[in-house]
């Protein structure tokens, strides 16, 4: 015996067979024991569905669907992968570009205030290299990432 197809099943629930295909239907129902089953479930899962087929909030709720979201995002805060590429201890590169700058401050002072207190003597140049180069890498970083950018020269209009 050939069963009834999903097709044909869903059609009787919703009254779709008219006729000739509706007998053929009926009859085949009260023969097979599956394909009753079968429009049974169908049946049951179609009243279960039915309230949340059937409601329909209109068209102002999906006009502003969108921006409740994202205020249900923004409320929520960052989670999953977001949460995780936050930076690091030293912050965003601008912060490390102002740590950076501001040691080159505090390393140049102390050297300026050392040296002109004699402490640097006995040391010699190899000091002063190391105190230099921390100064200028920290004012590299500083120019690297603090935003700012380098203006050209005004042009004076001869070539």
């Amino acid at each position: 015996m050939n069963h009834l197809t999903d097709e044909q099943i869903s059609r009787r629930v919703d009254g779709a067979l008219q006729g000739r295909a509706l007998a053929e239907v009926e009859a085949h129902l009260a023969a097979c024991a599956a394909c009753r089953e079968a429009l049974a479930t169908l049946v049951a899962n179609d009243e279960a569905l039915r309230p949340a087929l059937t409601h329909d909030p209109g068209p102002e709720y999906f006009e502003t669907f969108a921006a409740r979201v994202e205020d249900r995002i923004r409320a929520a805060g960052l989670s999953g992968a977001q949460a995780r590429e936050r930076p690091a201890a030293w912050g965003s590169p601008r912060r490390l570009a102002w740590i950076g700058g501001l040691a080159a401050l505090v390393v140049g002072g102390a050297a300026a205030a050392a040296a002109k207190a004699g402490l640097f003597k006995s040391l010699g140049k190899f000091l002063w290299v190391i105190i230099g180069g921390a100064a200028m890498g920290g004012w590299a970083l500083f120019k690297r990432f603090s935003g700012r950018k380098e203006t050209p020269p005004p042009s004076t209009g001869q070539q």
